[in-house]
């Protein structure tokens, strides 16, 4: 079984986020999409302005296999460590932008 990985706000969840989900199960060839989440605070720091639950439920309705919380504690970690030389921008053939790991 093959999974992709989204870190994710979804705050609030849009039809982007939808075509995100629906677009990285796609490219990748995954079977399912696990999607870590920021919970009452979202990777700016600032408050969610929508529950974590109903988030979470409604990236569950529109396709994720499972939602996982990203402590807001790891949130500046999290956050260095995708800006940090280990991960690669690539556009891909059909001009979107990919997030590789080195």
């Amino acid at each position: 079984m093959k999974i992709v990985g989204l870190i994710t706000e979804y705050n609030p969840f849009h039809n982007g986020h939808l075509y995100h989900i629906h677009e990285s199960l796609r490219i990748t060839g995954a079977d399912a999409a696990l999607v870590v989440m920021s919970g009452d605070y979202v990777q700016r720091g600032t408050p969610a302005i929508m529950p974590k639950r109903l988030r979470t439920e409604m990236a569950l309705y529109c396709g994720a296999g499972a939602v996982l919380e990203l402590p807001s504690a790891m949130l500046p970690e999290v956050l260095n460590f995708l800006l940090s030389e280990q991960f690669l921008f690539r556009q891909s053939r059909d001009r979107r932008f990919c997030l590789l790991w080195k």
